[in-house]
């Protein structure tokens, strides 16, 4: 019953009729994206306890301010948006469904490109060369090893590394891949070659750990194994070949199952954390190390943090475990005073399926 009322007193603040019927341009010239844009993927469906029941998948541009521009809309065949290019211009969807399968696509034009991946392929991303796709292949049932394979848009193949364990996070700079040793009990992580998969650095962690995106243009936030089956977070520089630790457990409450991304803002550590039941949160970590939920206004189900703009959080709104179906919302939140400007906010039959921040790589298999 709380909830419900809840999810109510969220409808008639966010739900405006602005908000509500508001709907995406097409893509023009103008809508160059860059710093503070995100792409988005959205689910068109039937909306069910368990979220939306999709038909359809459209991706979309969205402006610092909030305006959206419509890139694509496809049938939803099982498609996710699994990569966007640094520079803004290339779009990558992937599908296992009914074979697998990428989806090149052209941002300003929403031109599209078909490419069929080798079966057993997952976790496919954009070369950093821009030649094709990078993806695991799941070969341990068989050989005992997960390789990576580069296949390029011409449907040509080869072998990057021979054996990885987990998904793998492109440099910065495009030459390298983040990911950690061979097994996933392996206290290290690694760099390899993104042209050859020779290891040009490891680094060694506390506990075995993976990639999450880069925090600088020579750190890399980690999340790593920590007690009873919980994670903390880090932080690996590849230059330094060095870890130091980001967050950690201090008397960790019931409800703080682990840490799964973290951003810094106006001097304040913001943590994603995971709660039971899928349900995750917005914290924040204090001196001690002690981490609190933050309170955001509105918010019924689950707040996943997308972004930083300036001093301000760039927060999700999505539907909860206990079936509470908010209204799917992008939103600038400012932390220090605990005020909420709406970015955009989708009707009942649509949700965010992924949000990716300009500029900003995420691993295989995110």
């Amino acid at each position: 019953m709380k909830s419900l009322l809840a999810a109510v007193a969220v409808l008639a603040t966010l739900a405006s009729p602005t908000a509500a019927t508001s709907t995406p341009t097409r893509v023009e010239a103008s809508a160059t994206p860059g710093d503070g844009w995100h792409l988005a993927a959205i689910e068109q469906g039937r909306p069910t306890r368990e979220g939306i029941r999709a038909r359809r998948l459209r991706l979309e541009l969205v402006a610092p301010d909030g305006g959206r521009t419509e890139v694509l809309d496809v049938r939803q065949r099982g498609y996710r948006l699994a990569d966007w290019s640094p520079d803004g211009a290339t779009a990558l969807l992937t599908s296992d469904y009914p074979k697998p399968v990428a989806l090149r696509v052209d941002v300003a034009t929403g031109r599209t490109a078909r490419l069929p991946l080798p079966a057993r392929v997952y976790g496919a991303v954009l070369a950093p060369d821009g030649s094709g796709v990078l993806g695991m292949t799941y070969e341990r049932q068989r050989t005992g090893r997960s390789p990576v394979l580069r296949v390029a848009w011409d449907g040509t193949t080869q072998v990057v590394s021979p054996d990885v364990d987990s998904g793998f996070l492109p440099t910065p700079d495009g030459t390298g891949l983040l990911t950690h040793g061979t097994s996933w009990r392996q206290p290290v992580m690694r760099v390899l070659s993104a042209t050859d998969g020779t290891v040009t650095a490891r680094i060694a962690t506390p506990r075995s750990c993976t990639a999450v995106r880069w925090w600088d243009d020579h750190q890399a936030v980690v999340s790593c194994v920590a007690a009873r089956g919980s994670t903390t977070l880090g932080l690996v520089d590849v230059d330094a070949a060095a870890y130091r630790p980001l967050t950690r457990r201090v008397h960790p409450q019931r409800m703080d199952l682990g840490h799964l991304d973290a951003r810094r803002v106006d001097g304040h550590l913001y943590v994603q954390v995971a709660g039971p039941c899928g349900y995750t949160y917005l914290g924040r970590q204090h001196a001690d190390g002690r981490i609190t939920r933050v309170r955001v206004p509105h918010a019924v189900g689950n707040v996943l943090m997308v972004d930083t703009q300036g001093d301000r959080l760039v927060l999700q709104h999505a539907i909860s475990c206990d079936g509470a179906a908010p209204r799917s919302a992008l939103t600038s939140f400012d932390p220090a005073t605990g005020t909420e400007r709406r970015l955009v906010v989708l009707p009942r039959d649509e949700a965010f399926a992924a949000v990716l921040p300009f500029g900003e790589r995420r691993p295989s298999g995110y």
